[in-house]
């Protein structure tokens, strides 16, 4: 089931907001954690843009070819995630 976009702009501004509350309402918040919270809104708001302007997107392959896909480009997508959060925690 693919949520609507209007999800999604939702859930960005409400992440938005507390961003904004933690900046303004707990003083001891770490920087990072708060710049990951304002980047998560910013991410999730524009993919709701993009699910505006394209709503059936994915609807051009059959099914078994996009489980393929997936199936194929997840582990190395996660790979890829966790090799850049170790570079840049280290």
């Amino acid at each position: 089931m693919l949520l609507p976009a209007r999800f999604f702009i939702v859930s960005g501004a409400l992440l938005l907001a507390a961003a904004i509350a933690c900046q303004q309402f707990v003083p001891g918040f770490p920087d990072f954690l708060l710049g990951v919270l304002y980047g998560v809104a910013v991410g999730v708001m524009c993919l709701g843009v993009v699910r505006t302007f394209r709503p059936e997107c994915g609807d051009d392959v059959t099914p078994a070819v996009r489980r393929r896909y997936v199936r194929e480009m997840l582990p190395a997508m996660l790979a890829y995630i966790a090799a850049v959060f170790a570079s840049v925690s280290w």
